[in-house]
């Protein structure tokens, strides 16, 4: 297999860099429309009257603790989506590949990312796909 020409330090014949960041691309974009739908559900149960129902009327002590649960989840869910916001504009680079490696393993302990961020933390890693970022990588051969 013939080595990828490079210009600098960036890798013209790799297809893989391009792909990979894009998928990242995507990746954040689902996570942010799940866990942030996940986390306006907590916010609206926090904010919303609905507390008020029949079957909690009288009992103040739970609406208490059903908004503290509320508020609680909604910064579970909503702590891996802060990186998300920054990865999705930011550029092909050093900061973006950085940047990439905490959304990713942010993604990682969220419960619909999972099955996502593994297989891209594993292409993330790639030699073509950090060259494709901006880094110097040796490509070690027989």
């Amino acid at each position: 297999m013939k080595p990828l020409p490079e210009t600098g330090d960036r890798a013209v014949g790799s297809r893989k860099g391009p792909i990979v960041w894009l998928l990242l691309r995507a990746f954040c974009l689902l996570m942010l429309s799940t866990q942030g739908l996940a986390v306006a559900f907590f916010v609206a149960g926090f904010a919303d009257p609905v507390w008020t129902d029949e079957t909690l009327r009288g009992h103040p002590e739970q609406i208490g603790m059903a908004r503290l649960i509320c508020a609680i989840f909604a910064v579970i869910f909503g702590l891996p989506l802060l990186p998300m916001i920054p990865a999705l504009v930011c550029p092909r680079s050093r900061v973006g590949w950085y940047l990439g490696v905490v959304t990713l393993f942010g993604g990682i302990f969220t419960t619909c990312g999972w099955p996502i961020a593994i297989p891209l933390v594993v292409y993330w890693f790639h030699p073509d796909v950090q060259s494709y970022s901006g880094f110097a990588v040796s490509k070690k051969g027989p």
